[in-house]
């Protein structure tokens, strides 16, 4: 079998040194210009910056995305749909930056039962793996032209959320953290509202039996935290345990950057109790906490991109 990193080698066909930016020889159909960095711990990572026909620089808005381990960009060459209009929304005023997870392969796109990934990716996803990526990309990105260095917001829908706060606690660059999609009470909480609803993943049900089969399956996984190859609800018991168990309000009380937290009033994979206790706690300590409700608006805001927009311009 071919190790990862050799695979990543092969596919790339480049390589880079640790935090510097290299342009990928092949470029793709979309609005931003491919590059590759390498990391602390060796790996060859891609990352997508915005194109930009201003040479004044500008400050990089890093969106780091949900759960999943689907590619940034889709066949034949486009951005998939969020990413695309947070592209959209933000690009005349900052150089968005996106990172694709160590694992997942360009054009990746896994169905329903594969959501979970590849063994490769299920190993590579774990928050210190994926806060040292996305903390290469930024470093890599300031020694990009028409980059604004020392000011950089870091966006993270669900469970990006997270990772984006474990990135800004050890990164000053980072003037500001937007929470989108998230709660207090981890993905525990979210999972138990699903439930309610006689929702479990794929499967439908009576409420209690729904939540009966969750708990049965969440038990399982704080007993084999490890485990990489059993999965449930579209991620391994790994994965769970990484990005499912870890408090997101207490990272977040940990920050000196100030947070905004935006949700949708449509968000069906969020508990609407968990981003009201995310706020309350957070408020209650810290005055330079702001909360804004979309209208209309999914848990991806897939939309409603817009109102982030005007939240960061009302925060400068």
């Amino acid at each position: 079998m071919i190790p990862a990193l050799a695979i990543t080698a092969l596919l790339l066909g480049q390589r880079a040194n640790l935090y510097e930016p290299v342009k990928a020889r092949d470029q793709l159909e979309i609005p931003m210009t491919r590059y590759l960095t390498r990391d602390r711990f060796g790996r060859t990572i891609s990352f997508y910056i915005t194109n930009t026909a201003d040479p004044s620089p500008r400050p990089v808005l890093l969106f780091v995305q949900d759960r999943g381990a689907a590619s940034v960009v889709r066949k034949p060459d486009h951005l998939e749909p969020v990413s695309g209009e947070v592209v959209k929304t933000f690009g005349d005023v900052f150089r968005v930056v996106i990172v694709e997870k160590p694992g997942v392969i360009l054009y990746d796109d896994p169905i329903a039962e594969q959501a979970a990934g590849s063994e490769w990716f299920r190993r590579e996803h774990t928050l210190e793996r994926w806060t040292e990526c996305l903390a290469a990309v930024l470093k890599a990105s300031s020694g990009i032209a028409g980059v604004k260095s020392g000011a950089a917001t870091a966006v993270g829908l669900g469970e990006g959320a997270l990772a984006a706060a474990s990135l800004a606690a050890t990164t000053p660059d980072i003037r500001q953290v937007v929470v989108v999609g998230a709660g207090a009470g981890g993905k525990l909480q979210d999972l138990m509202a699903s439930a309610m609803r006689g929702e479990f993943g794929e499967e439908r049900g009576t409420s209690d039996a729904m939540l009966q089969k969750m708990l049965i399956q969440w038990d399982a996984m704080r007993t084999h935290p490890d485990e990489t190859r059993r999965a449930f609800a579209g991620q391994s018991y790994h994965q769970w345990a990484e990005f499912g168990i870890p408090n997101l309000s207490e990272s977040l009380l940990a920050l000196k950057q100030p947070v905004i937290i935006v949700s949708g009033d449509e968000d069906v994979e969020v508990s609407k109790a968990g981003i009201e206790t995310l706020f309350t706690m957070l408020r209650a300590r810290r005055g330079d906490v702001r909360w804004i409700v979309a209208e209309m608006a999914p848990h991806s805001l897939l939309g409603k991109w817009s109102v982030v927009k005007s939240a960061l311009a009302n925060q400068r």
